[in-house]
């Protein structure tokens, strides 16, 4: 089943700056959004999270469950790493004992078990990145959508996240849709990729296939 459905989407300023755009994501599977500085990547995720009016269709089902990571982490200084994590459970409602367990379980995940009593602008730019991350994947979700999540982290680290994001796909059977400027993320962690330039679709298909049968020049030279 199609979780997330979009249809001839545009998204247009004083010129068309994406689209038209179509493409489904399906049930428990993951859209890697890959492309250059410009290609539309953001605005895509953008359009994906409602933050932007479009023309076409988006469709993201069962929305009320979706969590989103933003490139900045835009982490609360006026609280502590675990205040942080737990601010959308408290939220929510949850007991406070499933705060503490799944708080605890999913800074461990993230390698953040023992920065809890620290203030994000105590931490470094990457550790607040997966403060972030750790935030959204702490609740209960159908839908995650990350717009460059590893950014500030090396590569062994992005390697690792990307890693433990997969198995929990496998665990809770969550549904994906991720931007990334790196070829080598949804190598990692994704069923296809859409590789975008200059607003326009330039291949959709599994990674695999992009590199067997690129369809551009360009598709070719992000997976040499």
């Amino acid at each position: 089943m199609a979780v997330i459905i979009g249809k001839d989407i545009i998204k247009r300023y004083n010129k068309v700056v994406l689209g038209p755009c179509s493409f489904t994501v399906e049930q428990g599977k993951t859209l890697a959004v890959l492309g250059p500085s410009g290609s539309g990547k953001s605005t895509l995720f953008k359009a994906c999270a409602h933050l932007l009016e479009i023309e076409g269709e988006l469709e993201i089902k069962d929305l009320k469950r979706c969590v989103v990571v933003f490139d900045e982490p835009n982490c609360l200084n006026t609280l502590n790493v675990f205040d942080n994590i737990a601010l959308g459970m408290k939220k929510e409602g949850y007991l406070q004992e499933e705060i503490d367990h799944r708080v605890h379980e999913i800074a461990d995940k993230v390698g953040l078990h023992d920065q809890l009593l620290k203030r994000p602008d105590e931490l470094s730019s990457g550790q607040r990145q997966r403060c972030a991350l750790a935030r959204a994947l702490v609740r209960d979700f159908d839908v995650l959508l990350m717009d460059e999540p590893f950014s500030n982290l090396d590569v062994l680290l992005r390697r690792e996240m990307l890693n433990m994001l997969k198995q929990m796909q496998k665990e809770k059977g969550f549904t994906c849709l991720y931007v990334t400027h790196d070829p080598q993320d949804p190598k990692l962690f994704s069923d296809q990729v859409m590789i975008l330039k200059e607003g326009k679709i330039e291949m959709l298909a599994t990674v695999e296939e992009c590199q067997a049968h690129p369809s551009s020049a360009f598709v070719e030279a992000l997976f040499a």
